[in-house]
């Protein structure tokens, strides 16, 4: 159990997990992808809570384990500042677990899907800092979102299945050299660790 502060002012006690084993429950599943796992009633006004909180997701059947840090943590982790650990992934924030277990979903390597979203990153230039999501799989063609290269708007782009084999290909050569090696150095496998620069 933990204490639960809303925008009203008024706390309340809730039962908030701190690890959920995914494997045997599409319920628990699905309410991760819409966002409603840690979503919260104040009994007092009304008002939903989306927490952002530690979180471990595991899957024995596929061999996924994540750990999930807070958004609000993302500098501290970034920095070494903080003392979160992790027997397989790490994420930070909602947005990157939704991507992780859509690439776990799709039995896809998520080293050579960061690969990908770095060169989709040097493609748009420096100065240019969109984020960008896998999103899934359609008629074998990977998808992945793009957001904030035009205000209040996501872009969409397909990548062939190739280009993701190519890059499953080039991961142990990548994995020596910079900025790769720093990208895909577990447990927090992400282009977010490294700035593009001019070329």
């Amino acid at each position: 159990m933990g204490t639960i502060t809303c925008v009203c002012e008024k706390s309340f006690e809730a039962d908030i997990p701190e690890a959920v084993e995914l494997s045997g429950s599409t319920d628990v599943y699905q309410r991760l992808l819409d966002g409603t796992f840690l979503a919260f009633t104040c009994p007092h006004c009304g008002h939903e809570i989306r927490l952002d909180a530690p979180l471990r997701v595991t899957d024995a059947l596929k061999g996924m384990d994540i750990f999930v840090v807070p958004d609000h943590d993302r500098n501290r982790y970034l920095l070494g500042l903080s003392d979160y650990t992790s027997g397989g992934r790490i994420v930070i924030g909602y947005a990157e677990l939704l991507e992780k277990l859509r690439i776990y979903a799709e039995n896809l390597d998520d080293s050579a899907v960061e690969l990908i979203k770095y060169y989709l990153l040097v493609k748009a230039g420096a100065g240019v800092t969109p984020a960008i999501y896998f999103h899934g799989i359609e008629n074998d063609t990977l998808i992945f979102d793009i957001v904030g290269l035009r205000n209040d708007e996501v872009g969409r782009i397909k990548i062939g299945r190739d280009i993701y084999e190519k890059a499953v290909n080039e991961l142990p050569d990548k994995r020596q050299e910079e900025p790769y090696s720093t990208i895909l150095q577990p447990p927090y496998v992400s282009i977010c660790k490294v700035e593009i620069e001019e070329s």
